[in-house]
């Protein structure tokens, strides 16, 4: 398998983990129809097995037996919430720096290593983590230790290797620039968490300038730590056998004590508001609207996660019978919950025809302040339910996912929950539990974004009380109202 290089910027940490990345990964669009409720068998997952090594690097050991790959995922928790004010993106500038060469090889020998080895590498930088992941024939455990470590502690960083994460990063957020819900979805994510540390994760191409190689080699030093680190492996390999083999490779990783600044609380938005990115050549218009939560316990996290579903994460969902099916508004719609380590948002999006944007807008709004006033039905509940539990075996289908699984559920800082309890706290919501959720955090106002033609959508945005105008790079231009 050839290695997986680049930097994910989208709000993802695991390839199909709708539970913790949102609406964007939720659904599946409108083909995939759930099967009837059949009685499903006893699903059973391994035991989590965790140990701390004596340089303070936390380890989480998921033993599979006669798993010929084994999945290794590096957690070091400073995502861009540790990002300097004055150069955000510093965290992506570190993950991309993981594969760039080491003070013993160049990239290009890291690169033919992790090929020979039969091995899949990919890195990303969240809010709040950086995630490697590494994927091996069980046979090449210890060598994939050893590079590991030396990424780890023999880094190049130098002027060239910035350059060469400066021209990656900048060039995948070209390229998602040309789709209008990646810049919707962070624009929404800039004002949700305007002011708060998560805000910075919104970060353009502008900034990618101000990265210096002294500010990352001072962000290394500082956050690159193994008491500031998990190392979570899933394959044929027990606790004991893994705790000497990682002690062996990583002995040398010394711990420093890590400052991390208190996340301060997540606020909602004082005020509802419509914004409108003008992008002159998009042909469909995206709605993002979106509202922040706080930490929240896993009664009201499930009860949000079954809201998301019947809202609008499958093709029986209120949205899409409503804007699709209904009216002929929309070609695909999704909703739900995205959890960090300090909170989260619930957003809903659609994509629609330009001309009824307005409308749209409307009926999303409707939608969601019915699930505040009125309880919602059993068949309801029970398919929500139902697409939560039956997808949950899926995400841990393939090895990937599995590790990825485990990876992103302590990145985000949860634990049984979402893993032995899962099925149980699932089980457990019912429509009372779902309608205080509801009141609790969707009545709370929301921010609408919608990026498309202005041209397009000139009559549509007239029907609103008040539009704020921004162009394509999210620079206001002005504010209209009737």
């Amino acid at each position: 398998m050839k290695r997986k290089r680049g930097i994910r910027i989208v709000l993802s940490l695991a390839a199909g983990l709708g539970l913790l990345t949102g609406p964007a990964a939720a659904q599946e669009r409108f083909r995939q129809r759930l099967p009837a409720p059949d009685p499903r068998p006893e699903f059973r997952l391994p035991r989590l097995e965790s140990s701390t090594l004596s340089n303070g690097l936390s380890m989480t050991v998921v033993y599979r037996e006669a798993q010929p790959i084994t999945s290794l995922h590096m957690v070091f928790f400073c995502g861009e919430r540790a990002s300097p004010e004055k150069t955000p993106g510093l965290a992506t500038l570190a993950a991309g720096i993981f594969g760039q060469g080491t003070q013993v090889r160049p990239a290009s020998e890291i690169e033919e290593r992790i090929e020979s080895l039969g091995a899949s590498f990919a890195v990303a930088a969240d809010r709040d983590v950086i995630v490697l992941g590494f994927h091996f024939p069980e046979e090449f455990l210890d060598q994939a230790l050893d590079l590991v470590a030396e990424m780890i502690l023999q880094p190049r960083i130098g002027d060239r290797e910035i350059k060469i994460v400066q021209s990656m990063v900048s060039a995948e957020i070209s390229a998602s620039e040309r789709d209008p819900s990646f810049l919707a979805h962070r624009f929404l994510g800039g004002l949700l968490f305007q002011g708060h540390p998560y805000g910075k994760f919104a970060f353009g191409r502008g900034d990618i300038k101000a990265w210096t190689s002294r500010d990352l080699v001072a962000f290394w030093n500082r956050y690159i730590r193994p008491n500031n680190a998990q190392i979570i492996l899933t394959g044929s390999v027990n606790i004991n056998t893994a705790s000497r083999k990682i002690s062996h490779a990583l002995n040398t990783w010394a711990a420093r004590a890590v400052e991390a600044e208190p996340l301060p609380p997540l606020r909602a938005p004082q005020r509802a508001r419509i914004c409108f990115l003008d992008l002159p050549q998009a042909g469909q218009s995206v709605i993002w609207a979106g509202t922040v939560l706080p930490p929240l316990v896993p009664g009201e996290r499930f009860a949000l996660m079954a809201i998301g579903q019947l809202l609008g994460g499958t093709i029986n969902s209120r949205l899409f019978l409503n804007l699709r099916e209904s009216k002929g508004y929309a070609y695909e719609t999704s909703s739900g919950p995205e959890f960090y380590r300090g909170g989260g948002a619930f957003s809903v999006r659609a994509v629609v025809r330009p001309e009824v944007v307005a409308a749209s807008v409307r009926e999303i709004q409707g939608e969601i302040q019915r699930l505040t006033r009125e309880p919602v039905t059993l068949d309801e509940l029970e398919e929500a339910k139902f697409s939560m539990m039956g997808g949950f075996p899926l995400r841990l289908d393939r090895y990937d996912q599995f590790s990825g699984y485990v990876a992103a559920m302590r990145a985000a800082g949860a634990g049984e929950e979402l893993w032995s309890r899962f099925m149980a706290n699932a089980m457990e919501v019912d429509a009372e539990r779902a309608l205080q959720a509801a009141q609790k955090y969707l009545s709370q106002p929301f921010i609408v974004v919608i990026a498309g033609s202005r041209a397009a959508c000139r009559e549509s945005l007239a029907d609103f009380d008040e539009v704020e105008i921004y162009d394509a790079r999210g620079q206001w231009i002005e504010t209209i109202r009737k």
